[in-house]
Order: C-alpha cells, then sequence, then structure tokens
C-alpha cells in the first residue's frame, strides 16, 4: 500500500508494479467526488494514465480507519510515476461518527486533511 498521500501533495512520486491498483479515500464511507479527479504521469515518457472512477464503490478499513474505494487505475509497466489530483477542493468527505452522529451533524472533513491511499488490487 502506498500513503497516506494528502490531495493537495501534487506531484508526489510514487513507484508502482504492473497490475490494477485501487484508490481509496480515508477517514469515512461518506465521500462526493463532485468532478475531483486523480492522474499519473510516468516520470520518464510524460506518458498520462487516468483512473477508472467505480460504478459500485465499496467500503473497507486501512490501518484501523474507514476507507472507500473510488476508483482503479491500471498500470502497464513498474515505473516511477507523478501523481496529479484535478479539483481537490470539490471533494466532500463526511465524517462518519459512532451511530452515524457526524452524518446527522454534517460534520466535513476538511479538505486539507483528506487522504488517500493506493493499493495493489490484481492483474
Amino acid at each position: 500500500m502506498i500513503g497516506p498521500i494528502g490531495i493537495y501533495e501534487e506531484g508526489r512520486i510514487i513507484e508502482l508494479e504492473p497490475g490494477i491498483h485501487d484508490i481509496k479515500i480515508l477517514g469515512s464511507w461518506l465521500v462526493s467526488l463532485d468532478n475531483f479527479k486523480i492522474y499519473f504521469k510516468e516520470i520518464n515518457s510524460n506518458k498520462i494514465i487516468c483512473w477508472k472512477e467505480r460504478t459500485f464503490r465499496t467500503n473497507h478499513y486501512v490501518s484501523g480507519k474507514k476507507a472507500k474505494v473510488i476508483a482503479d487505475v491500471d498500470i502497464d509497466k513498474r515505473s516511477k510515476y507523478s501523481i496529479h489530483f484535478e479539483n481537490p477542493s470539490h471533494i466532500k468527505v463526511i465524517f462518519m461518527g459512532p451511530f452515524g452522529l457526524g452524518i446527522l451533524l454534517n460534520r466535513k472533513i476538511p479538505n486539507s486533511e483528506i487522504k488517500i491511499s493506493i493499493g495493489f488490487s490484481g492483474y
């Protein structure tokens, strides 16, 4: 797993293996992307690889915290990539406390605190 990576850490360099990697938003299961996007640029060739947003998003735990799988990225070769975020101010993540209290209080996680993780999910 790679991360956590803040959504304002534009251009961070990561190394990815070939295969499909899932992208998770950390901290909640209530996520609204609202035109937020992530893409990867291979360092050697400047080839841009876009994510594929998931229609059915699944809930997970990462290091004991709630996480929502929002997209996949298909990497064709092992290389170093820079990660880029479009419209990071548009994403909304609602804190989910015990018994859904965060939902009732509409406690939005500040965008400056939103992080993602990237995990290998298969070939």
